[in-house]
């Protein structure tokens, strides 16, 4: 009895998943990036080999967030790392992403939310503002891309994503930061 009601519920599992042993999707990491003050700039470096997949890419395309259409998901299917920082009130941060080697191809996002918003994508149901460039946005010289936020009255917690572009799962890079008055 306690057998087949095991392999039962194994079979509807199998069946509503796709998969008896469906792993869950591995989190973006979070990288906490020390804050800029207006005037300064800061730069770090990784390597996309320290991120994951992203298996579910409609929160981006989705209204309440409108990063980048669907049309461009090819841009973002490779490794992600996430970089957490926070823009000043009456400030304008602009993120700049250059790879160690010109000819590698990352997409650079980023959304802005409240500093006590903890939303991590996939997991992002809407955000103040969301910004995105990719390969399908022009030609940058050297792959490099950039992106812009405003801050007017109060200060906002900005999560910047890199992305891998049609599957890419390593490649080193520097971004920068940097922090204007209004």
């Amino acid at each position: 009895m306690m057998h087949s009601i095991y392999l039962s519920l194994l079979l509807f599992f199998t069946i509503s998943t796709g998969s008896p042993l469906q792993t869950p999707a591995k989190k973006v990491p979070v990288k906490k990036c020390e804050n800029v003050a207006i005037g300064g700039g800061k730069a770090f470096t990784d390597d996309l080999k320290n991120g994951v997949k992203l298996t579910d890419l409609s929160w981006a395309w989705n209204s309440s967030v409108a990063c980048f259409p669907e049309t461009q998901k090819e841009n973002y299917t490779g490794n992600h790392l996430l970089f957490e920082t926070e823009i000043p009130a009456n400030s304008v941060m602009t993120v700049t992403l250059i790879p160690k080697k010109p000819g590698t191809k990352l997409s650079l996002y980023g959304y802005q939310i409240g500093v006590n918003n903890n939303a991590i994508v996939p997991q992002l149901s809407s955000c103040v503002t969301c910004e995105a460039d990719n390969n399908q946005m022009g030609k940058a010289k050297n792959n490099i891309r950039s992106i812009r936020f405003n801050a007017i009255q109060r200060p906002y917690k900005i999560m910047i994503g890199i992305a891998g572009v049609n599957g890419l799962t390593a490649g080193e890079f520097d971004f920068q930061i940097v922090v204007k008055n209004r």
